[in-house]
């Protein structure tokens, strides 16, 4: 379970930015507005879906399980990811990359997605995910332990 949060912490870091316009979304004269800063969140969650993000989240984790799990697993995935859950997730990264993105990281976000490397890189995140998130949170939760003996005593 720590690990599906942490996947989507990740994943969220690199998801948002929106606008219709290509020309104003690379415009780098583009004020730093929340009209803008939406504009380009919208866009961004156009070029990575939200629902393409939890369907590829579901495969990872229908790989790392036993194979005579996966095809019940694959359909509880697919079931539990509805139109209403894809539009929670979407109405909140919407606000959230509004809020604490500028207008100049949207757009680099927007620029790295666009371009054929950035894509490949990012298709290529959840190996990379997939080997350091283990050893990271075996850490984290050796720290948490730690701590909570320390505290205890």
């Amino acid at each position: 379970m720590r690990y599906i949060a942490s996947y989507i912490f990740v994943l969220f870091i690199f998801f948002a930015a929106s606008c219709s316009d290509s020309d104003d979304i690379r415009s780098s004269r583009l004020a730093d507005t929340h009209e803008n800063r939406a504009k380009l969140t919208k866009h961004y969650l156009e070029i990575v879906p939200i629902r393409k993000m939890m369907d590829d989240m579901g495969e990872e984790l229908v790989a790392s399980m036993p194979a005579e799990k996966q095809e019940k697993f694959r359909e509880f995935w697919k079931i539990s990811i509805s139109d209403e859950y894809i539009v929670e997730v979407q109405t909140v990264a919407q606000k959230s990359f509004t809020k604490h993105m500028t207008v100049d990281e949207l757009q680099a976000f927007i620029r790295f997605m666009e371009d054929p490397a950035g894509r490949s890189a990012m298709n290529k995140m959840k190996f990379y995910m997939a080997d350091v998130m283990p050893i990271i949170q075996k850490q984290a939760i050796s720290v948490i332990g730690k701590f909570r003996n320390i505290e205890n005593n």
